[in-house]
């Protein structure tokens, strides 16, 4: 019998919490107007399957689904990255629609 064993994975990149949200800070300074952290990490309740959730509002007239290459420095850390980018009036719209955002 075989028995294959997974490295334990270190979900924000060999870097503590306070770290990588330091780099973030740092690699979207002047590029944005807000920045939320949200999911596990920012609960800081992340696991080895954890992946980092980002939403970032500029304004841009970039496509939805093309603003993340904007950020090519972030989408480069050694991260799982969700990274979601909306303009101010997007984001007004999401949280006028959902419960979820808050």
């Amino acid at each position: 019998m075989s028995v294959i064993v997974f490295p334990k994975r270190n979900p924000l990149g060999g870097m503590n919490r306070e770290e990588l949200i330091e780099k973030i800070r740092f690699l979207i300074q002047d590029k944005t107007i807000k920045a939320y952290l949200f999911g596990s990490v920012a609960r800081n309740t992340q696991n080895a399957y954890s992946d980092v959730d980002l939403i970032l509002i500029l304004d841009t007239e970039v496509p939805f689904l093309n603003r993340p290459e904007l950020f090519p420095e972030l989408l480069a850390l050694p991260v799982e990255l969700n990274l979601f980018v909306y303009t101010p009036q997007e984001w007004e719209k999401a949280r006028d629609q959902s419960d979820l955002v808050t």
